[in-house]
């Protein structure tokens, strides 16, 4: 009926026992989650080792880390490497004050340095605040850093990574890519990450068209860009099997990408397929296979300016060719596709993007003896010409922000391929009394350039907004 009290002191568990048993526990952790995430071995070790290890302490440690380590993968999904997840909650649970210094910190962490590159000093110093504020674990700081974000491995003495590592960290899900370090801490996805996941859906049927085909047409048309642009991050994963299926597949999906107003630094629509286009031919072995991959491609291609670009992605056009093919293979694939132009029906040009820029190379490239383009006087045909004229440039002052943007006409381009001004200005005047339907404030343009109107030079020599 007394109450005694003894001490015991109980033996500290040794770093075996408390590793066998965290492996042990995470391995039950992870089969109850249905996409816990691929976990690479070599990352996992040193993570393992360097942070994860010097944070435990006791089994009670260990409990509270696989609670911790259950909750980020169930949300996650297996959208970001396991390995950083792993070591992200190792800090968020042990080193709090740490971790409560990510997300103001993530711009330091992710930003690449390298040639080229002005460094900022306040990233470094955001770097140096979080080893200042985990001082008592500086060493496992300075692992996190270094293992986690090895861009942010610079400001602490250690190698500095360029743009190119940017594409792999993606790839592989890396918290160092600021994307999934946004994920990871907000656990909300942006439209990047989306359009990244459908990226890695479309890698992942590169070598079947019509599944490919099928995947860009399950998408909303305005995610199509974004999808594609973001095929890039798999150049290196690139193989010569994926080349038939995917070339044609993505000049296809071109047209269900719709036109919208884009940034004085964007790069159109045409430039983002035509980047993926070219990295998938050199993933063959020379000329003749890459003649090969286009005669293949060419049949199946839908439209006539998907073809053109292709024909001049490889051939040797100045400024536009990458000279993939032999220069008289060029001029063969450039002389058939002028003959698919010419023998188009009327229906088919209403349906093709950048009629005019197509008519004005028609008439560049033609050779002696080769019959002429013949436009015709169909109303439709004027008013697509007249649509594909038109283009604007952007400028912007030293003084402020703001963005104008000029309405234009590609004028000498259209005057050429229509047939000179007098002729242009009877098929506008036929256009107008037709009945088509076109744009009032185009119409408007045109009649202010056939008044004798021209923009400023320095208006004309602003900047492009679109492909052509």
């Amino acid at each position: 009926e007394k109450i005694l009290q003894m001490a015991f002191d109980l033996p500290v568990p040794s770093p075996d026992v408390i590793s066998s048993q965290l492996f042990s526990i995470l391995d039950e952790v992870i089969k109850d989650i249905d996409s816990p995430g691929e976990l690479v071995a070599g990352d996992w070790v040193d993570i393992y080792y360097e942070i994860v290890a010097p944070l435990l302490r006791n089994m009670r440690d260990v409990r509270r880390y696989a609670i911790a380590v259950h909750g980020a993968l169930s949300d996650l999904e297996g959208r970001i490497s396991m390995a950083d997840v792993l070591a992200l909650e190792a800090v968020r649970v042990f080193l709090p004050d740490v971790f409560a210094e990510l997300h103001p910190a993530r711009g330091a962490l992710t930003a690449v340095g390298g040639f080229g590159y002005s460094e900022n000093p306040e990233l470094k110093r955001s770097v140096l605040l979080l080893v200042e504020v985990g001082a008592d674990d500086e060493a496992v700081v300075k692992s996190l850093v270094s293992r986690v974000f090895p861009a942010a491995g610079r400001h602490l003495g250690g190698l500095s990574y360029g743009e190119s590592f940017r594409a792999q960290w993606r790839q592989n899900r890396r918290v160092a890519h600021e994307d999934y370090l946004l994920l990871y801490l907000e656990r909300i996805g942006g439209a990047a990450l989306t359009q990244f996941d459908h990226a890695e859906q479309a890698f992942e049927v590169l070598d079947d068209g019509p599944r490919l085909s099928a995947l860009f047409e399950s998408l909303h048309s305005s995610e199509i860009e974004g999808v594609t642009q973001a095929l890039e991050s798999f150049e290196d994963k690139f193989e010569p099997r994926h080349v038939r299926p995917a070339v044609p597949t993505l000049l296809n999906a071109l047209p269900l990408i719709p036109d919208r107003q884009r940034g004085m630094f964007d790069f159109g629509k045409e430039i983002v397929v035509e980047r993926v286009v070219l990295r998938l031919l050199r993933a063959l072995d020379g000329p003749e296979d890459v003649r090969l991959a286009v005669d293949h491609a060419l049949p199946q291609v839908n439209t006539l300016r998907g073809q053109w670009l292709l024909i001049t992605l490889v051939g040797y056009l100045e400024g536009a060719g990458q000279k993939l093919v032999t220069e008289s293979e060029a001029a063969d694939l450039y002389r058939q596709w002028r003959q698919r132009l010419r023998d188009a029906t009327a229906e088919q040009l209403l349906e093709e993007e950048h009629l005019l820029d197509m008519a004005y190379w028609h008439n560049r490239l033609i050779e002696s003896g080769e019959p002429a383009l013949e436009i015709g006087s169909d109303p439709r045909i004027v008013a697509r010409l007249l649509e594909s004229a038109s283009t604007e440039t952007i400028s912007s002052s030293m003084e402020g922000r703001a963005i104008t943007r000029h309405p234009r006409l590609h004028w000498d381009s259209f005057v050429e391929v229509v047939g000179g001004e007098d002729r242009l200005r009877q098929q506008i005047d036929e256009l107008k009394q037709s009945g088509v339907d076109v744009d009032a404030e185009l119409l408007a343009l045109v009649d202010r350039y056939l008044d004798g109107w021209r923009p400023r030079p320095i208006e004309a020599a602003a900047l492009p907004a679109e492909d052509g």
